[in-house]
């Protein structure tokens, strides 16, 4: 789907594509998921998601994968969000292993700004990587940070 959707516009979409083996997200959901709105989607064909993901916090991501009834092996997920949630690696090992104990390559990549004043990060500065844990290794699965904005300005000695 290459244009922005709501989930009610993506679930009426997959409504009527049941046998939808491959599933790509390219702008990703436009607004907040409703959580208590939110049907389960029987996908039993589905085996790759990609999606980008904005400004949708992780628990209505959370509760969209966990109503999404499919076999994934394959789960690539760009977040630009500011949630402090897409990056607790436990979250996301409970989540994966509970609802897709079968999913072979996880791709995740969360944005992060600096901040054009304070020239800090917005909200990844751990210096630790919790994704870096013997599960995450084992499964040679991959998570990737990357800033975006603009870098400290250089002062020139004319």
């Amino acid at each position: 789907i290459d244009h922005r959707c709501s989930f009610d516009e993506l679930s009426a979409i997959i409504s009527f594509t049941l046998q939808l083996r491959r599933l790509k997200l390219t702008h990703g959901f436009n607004h907040p998921l409703n959580k208590e709105l939110i049907p389960s989607i029987m996908l039993e064909n589905l085996t790759y998601l990609s999606s980008n993901i904005y400004g949708v916090e992780f628990d209505g991501f959370k509760t969209f994968i966990r109503k999404m009834n499919s076999k994934l092996k394959t789960l690539n997920v760009i977040i630009q969000c500011e949630d402090m949630m897409y990056l607790d690696a436990y979250q996301w090992k409970q989540l994966l292993l509970h609802y897709y104990p079968q999913l072979e390559k996880f791709y995740f990549t969360y944005y992060d700004r600096i901040d054009n004043n304070s020239h800090q990060y917005q909200i990844y500065s751990c210096g630790l990587n919790p994704f870096s844990t013997l599960f995450w290794i084992q499964r040679k699965w991959i998570f990737k940070a990357k800033t975006e904005g603009t870098s400290p300005v250089e002062e020139n000695d004319q």
